[in-house]
């Protein structure tokens, strides 16, 4: 990744990051998810294992977005489009502007940045645009019941209680009204939350388990946390009033 930096890469020099790069991605996501079916007994055993593991490999893992961004950022240049659509690229459509120079047009890359969703058809990977069916999915997603209760359920990251306003923040790169004693609300941390991470009163996220960034970070600093909630960001608005249980696992949205 450093020898790449600031420079689109050849088709050669790709393919030769990919054999590190495809080879460290399976290790990392076995250890995030393994230890989350692991029986209480074996989990006390081995959680400090699985947490040093994990943390070794959460810098590079990182650093792989800042990479591809990077890149990105050197097409966006050279082409003259929109950086944040091209954020929206498929694997397939990167690789083929790497080896051919070839991109989507910028209207089809725009609708898919506005509201876009990946399903499977046939054994093969499509993709939906459309703000209207993207909205009926997420309701779809988060069900009525979860809509009519208020309270949402997840998998506890450290034990404790908060009450504050939700700060729902899908970007960690973009500038967000964050104070401190907010609740931050995201769809996964990564170590660009930080600043974020550090203000919050407490944490909730729609993905992770036990081992993901957020469960750690909030043990290290000691701030209630809950993740793997699914819904947590279609649910909660941007400057709700909500209540963390992070003993029971549960969010109340008191009031929007």
């Amino acid at each position: 990744m450093e020898r790449f930096k600031e420079r689109i890469p050849s088709w050669k020099e790709y393919q030769d990051f990919l054999i590190p790069f495809e080879r460290h991605l399976p290790y990392h996501n076995f250890m995030k998810k393994t230890v989350d079916f692991l029986p209480p007994e074996a989990l006390k055993e081995l959680l400090p294992f699985f947490t040093d593991a994990r943390l070794h490999s959460e810098s590079v893992y990182s650093k792989t977005e800042t990479f591809f961004r990077g890149i990105t950022s050197q097409i966006a240049k050279k082409e003259n489009r929109n950086i944040e659509y091209l954020t929206c690229l498929t694997q397939e459509e990167f690789e083929s502007y790497i080896k051919n120079g070839n991109l989507p047009e910028e209207d089809i890359m725009e609708k898919r940045f506005t509201a876009s969703f990946l399903y499977f058809k046939n054994g093969s990977m499509e993709i939906g645009t459309g703000d209207s069916i993207v909205k009926e999915l997420e309701n779809l997603i988060v069900g009525q019941e979860q809509n009519t209760v208020g309270k949402i359920k997840g998998v506890v990251g450290f034990k404790g209680k908060a009450k504050g306003i939700a700060r729902v923040i899908h970007d960690p790169f973009k500038v967000w009204k964050f104070e401190e004693g907010d609740i931050l609300v995201t769809g996964m941390t990564r170590p660009e939350f930080l600043p974020f991470v550090k203000k919050a009163r407490a944490i909730v996220t729609d993905a992770g388990g036990i081992l993901s960034h957020a469960a750690i970070t909030a043990r290290e600093m000691k701030k209630p946390c809950i993740v793997g909630t699914e819904v947590a960001t279609s649910i909660i608005k941007d400057g709700d009033l909500v209540e963390v249980d992070a003993d029971n696992g549960i969010i109340t949205v008191i009031n929007k």
